[in-house]
């Protein structure tokens, strides 16, 4: 359904739905943050039950000093970053490796290394072919205050608590952010993403938010201020919060919430993309 409104303001102040067309460099021991699994339950979270291969998984801290940027890439796994009070950088790498017997899979775990030289964490390892391969995901804490840029080529990306220049980027597979500012960049080429925002208004440049082949979803808070521009190529668009709007409604929405403020650049090029009052 599409409206019109001309020279005029609507005001909604209920529920609405838009419907559109359809080796380690640096190693040392740290003490484990309460709220984070441990690492037996991560590497059971992280066994592939369907693989007929044997399987072997190992945790390694690795702690670095705070980066001007911390860098974070893997081919295939996950990454999750957490602000925290930490004036340091607590990395904790998960290794699988398999192969066609438990010796063979632990062995190849000795040739996996985490890289982690100036800010850049990255994983090296042999050439998979068969049955033989590996992955490592990343959890990490660092400072709250922390530039950071992470990327997975086949895995979920998850950014939580931090501030700064920040950039989450996956080919295949979801992206979280819980409670960012900055100039705050979120993509997926092929999976969901879901946005949480607090307070009353975005500290920072913006943020943007761009699925090219799966839902968006973001939570914001009931008198938060800021200038929205949400689109959808092929999707439903839906708000369920008060929201004014000028203008044509269809696909694209630009208006202000509350005073509004830094722009809030929400894309989904097929798939739906909701707004809903936290």
């Amino acid at each position: 359904m599409q409206m019109s409104v001309k020279r005029t303001q609507l005001v909604v102040t209920f529920a609405v739905v838009f419907l559109t067309l359809a080796p380690v460099r640096a190693e040392r021991s740290f003490a484990r943050e309460q709220s984070q699994p441990s690492a037996d339950d991560w590497c059971r979270d992280g066994r592939d039950g369907g693989s007929r291969a044997e399987q072997y998984c190992e945790v390694r801290p690795v702690t670095i000093a705070a980066p001007s940027t911390l860098d974070v890439e893997t081919s295939n796994g996950s990454i999750a970053v957490t602000g925290s009070s930490r004036n340091d950088v607590m990395i904790e790498a998960r290794v699988v490796t398999r192969g066609d017997t438990q010796d063979e899979a632990k062995s190849l775990a000795k040739s996996v290394q985490i890289l982690t030289d100036g800010g850049r964490v990255r994983a090296d390892g042999p050439s998979s072919s068969g049955r033989r391969g590996w992955s490592v995901s990343f959890r990490i804490q660092a400072p709250t205050r922390q530039n950071t840029t992470a990327s997975s080529s086949n895995g979920s990306v998850t950014l939580t608590a931090l501030t700064g220049t920040l950039r989450g980027d996956t080919s295949n597979g979801s992206v979280h952010a819980t409670d960012l500012s900055g100039d705050v960049r979120l993509t997926t080429s092929n999976g969901s993403m879901h946005v949480a925002l607090s307070g009353t208004t975005w500290t920072g440049t913006g943020l943007e938010a761009t699925t090219s082949n799966g839902s968006l979803q973001v939570e914001i808070p009931r008198d938060y201020s800021a200038h929205l521009t949400a689109r959808t190529g092929n999707g439903s668009l839906n708000i369920d919060r008060p929201v004014t709007v000028s203008g044509r409604i269809g696909r694209e929405i630009d208006s202000d919430l509350g005073k509004g403020g830094p722009t809030l650049r929400l894309r989904t090029s097929s798939g739906s993309l909701q707004i809903r009052e936290s």
